[in-house]
């Protein structure tokens, strides 16, 4: 269970281990589940512009698996009370697109 000062974050990662993404699980991210699509898709906030992010489960099983996991872990994070344990397992997943957000302007 998180504590009031810890922040929990979804971290989207390259098949080589490299960040490619990482956001804090709070309200801001407003995150939403296309279930037809097996697709997860959110806000991140970078310097007070807004990127929408999404990735695509490569099945309904890896789709319905993420979307059990994200759930308690989001409510671990806005709550902070333990929803149930989380196990961690690999994901079938596909990047839909990355913007290019660490160049400046």
């Amino acid at each position: 269970m998180l504590k009031r000062n810890e922040i929990a974050w979804l971290n989207v990662a390259s098949q080589k281990g490299e960040t490619i993404t990482s956001s804090p699980l709070d309200s801001e991210m407003t995150p939403n589940f296309l279930t037809e699509r097996h697709t997860f898709v959110w806000n991140v906030k970078l310097d007070k512009k807004i990127f929408t992010w999404g990735i695509k489960m490569a099945d309904q099983e890896a789709f319905y698996e993420f979307q059990t996991h994200f759930a308690s872990a989001m409510h671990e994070a806005t709550v902070k009370d333990k929803f149930k344990k989380i196990s961690v397992s690999p994901l079938r997943i596909v990047l839909l697109g990355v913007p290019n957000i660490l160049t400046s302007e």
